[in-house]
């Protein structure tokens, strides 16, 4: 396989490719055909971007004039304008030793690197980070953590179970907030034993720092006076990350 850190190798097949001439012009600078056959690998998905177009009746007036006998000059005159004028260094130190032209390629890299992660990037849902987090605990005993509390910087939450808590056919698991200076708690609604809870920003009142957060123990269809009812099973309270 070529070595890809073989920069005048690569940059010859890359230049061949593309329709350079000159990339090739000898067996001191012949092109490797395994960089060759990478280079064009990489480069032939894009002559599908633009349609094919057909050269105007003026570019090819001016091919025929460029090649006409008389706009090429003698062997002669051509010889001694040559021996006036030094040797140009090689075209791949040339290159090499252009600015623009790693400007313009590191330019194309990013745009093609951008627009990858733009139309291929599988969708993998809200990935804002948590703007606080609450462990919720029994208020007795151990007090084992048994839920952890996500709350995003939109508001939207995801309450994570940790074990899986069961409950009596007539029972419930209500989960419930309170800010520090609120009237009373708010209710988000009733949850399963287990797994992981979302709960919309749209059910969330404001969140702050030391917010409390709680499960309790409610009747199957929540608690019928808009407060908790039944005894608290965990609680917590929001710590700003």
């Amino acid at each position: 396989m070529t070595r890809r850190n073989d920069v005048r190798t690569d940059l010859r097949a890359m230049l061949a490719v593309l329709g350079h001439e000159g990339a090739a012009g000898s067996a001191r600078q012949a092109v490797d055909p395994e960089a060759l056959a990478h280079w064009q690998a990489a480069f032939e998905p894009l002559t599908a971007l633009a349609p094919p177009v057909e050269p105007s009746p003026e570019l090819w007036s001016r091919i025929a004039a460029a090649t006409a006998p008389e706009a090429v000059p003698s062997t002669s005159a051509g010889a001694q304008a040559q021996s006036r004028q030094p040797a140009a260094a090689p075209l791949w130190e040339r290159l090499w030793s252009s600015l623009g032209l790693w400007r313009f390629a590191t330019a194309a890299l990013a745009g093609t690197a951008a627009g990858f992660l733009f139309f291929e990037a599988p969708d993998t849902g809200p990935t804002d980070p948590a703007a606080y987090v609450a462990v919720l605990q029994a208020p007795e005993g151990e007090r084992q953590a048994g839920w952890i509390v996500e709350v995003a910087a939109d508001r939207s939450i995801r309450l994570v179970a940790l074990g899986n808590t069961s409950v009596g056919d007539d029972q419930a698991l209500e989960f419930w907030t309170k800010a520090l200076d609120a009237a009373g708690p708010t209710s988000l609604g009733l949850v399963p034993g287990g797994g992981v809870t979302a709960i919309p920003p749209g059910a969330v009142p404001p969140i702050g720092p030391d917010q409390l957060f709680e499960i309790t123990l409610e009747p199957a269809t929540g608690s019928p006076i808009g407060r908790p009812t039944g005894p608290i099973l965990f609680i917590g309270r929001a710590s700003a990350v």
